[in-house]
């Protein structure tokens, strides 16, 4: 059941104009002579002119706030003919009203059906991901050349710094390791994980012992110790 407060009223326009008395309810109203000049009013029909005079009697007695049912008005201002509500609303003569503390519910209840629909902006930490947290994707099986124990360790980096990988984010970094093998994928996982990083950048991991030097990590140069054990000429270098 709807609320008294929250109920659609019909009120007349420009009511001001109208009332003898500003502060209290008027015994009479007035009655302009240059409404006969008015020519929405002479296009109604006889009993809706006859229906309308009385209406505005009706809202000197309820504060200018008036029940748009009808037959609860016929009732009221004795009318032996169904009144035309939507007729007096299209010629201007009534406006239908809807009470403030329900316009705030409706916006209210808008602003939180947006929200819901929202979608938040991607990270976009440098890693070319485009990931957006409201995405939503079936979940990835992992590739048989993944290092998995190096994975779950970023995965686990993602959550400890409040970034979690979605779906998508997960299939492109991975794609970002793919020409890897899995000593340089610990390498380049580690060193996202040590510096903090978001993203995976395996150009700064350079395969075949090529990349020399303090910026290695210590698992960078674990990898090119045992790449460099399988080379039979760099073994036999001391």
């Amino acid at each position: 059941m709807q609320d008294q407060d929250t109920k659609p009223f019909l009120s007349i326009p420009n009511w001001d104009e109208m009332q003898h008395y500003k502060d209290r309810s008027p015994p009479w109203i007035k009655l302009q002579n240059e409404l006969l000049e008015n020519y929405e009013f002479e296009c109604l029909h006889d009993a809706s002119k006859a229906h309308l005079l009385c209406i505005w009697l009706l809202a000197s007695r309820t504060g200018n706030k008036i029940n748009p049912d009808p037959r609860w008005i016929g009732r009221k201002i004795g009318a032996n003919s169904k009144v035309d509500v939507d007729g007096l609303v299209k010629s201007g003569f009534l406006q239908l009203n809807q009470p403030l503390p329900s316009v705030e519910h409706d916006a209210s209840k808008a602003l939180q059906t947006s929200e819901q629909d929202a979608i938040p902006e991607g990270e976009g930490e440098g890693e070319g991901e485009g990931e957006g947290k409201g995405e939503q994707s079936l979940p990835i099986e992992y590739p048989d050349w993944l290092n998995t124990i190096s994975w779950n360790e970023f995965e686990q980096h993602r959550k400890d710094i409040k970034k979690p990988l979605t779906e998508l984010a997960k299939t492109k970094l991975l794609n970002t390791l793919s020409n890897l093998d899995h000593l340089s994928q610990d390498a380049c996982i580690s060193r996202s994980i040590e510096n903090g990083w978001a993203g995976l950048f395996p150009d700064k991991i350079k395969q075949n012992g090529k990349q020399q030097g303090q910026y290695l990590t210590a698992a960078e140069k674990t990898a090119q110790r045992l790449r460099d054990s399988r080379d039979p000429v760099k073994a036999m270098d001391f």
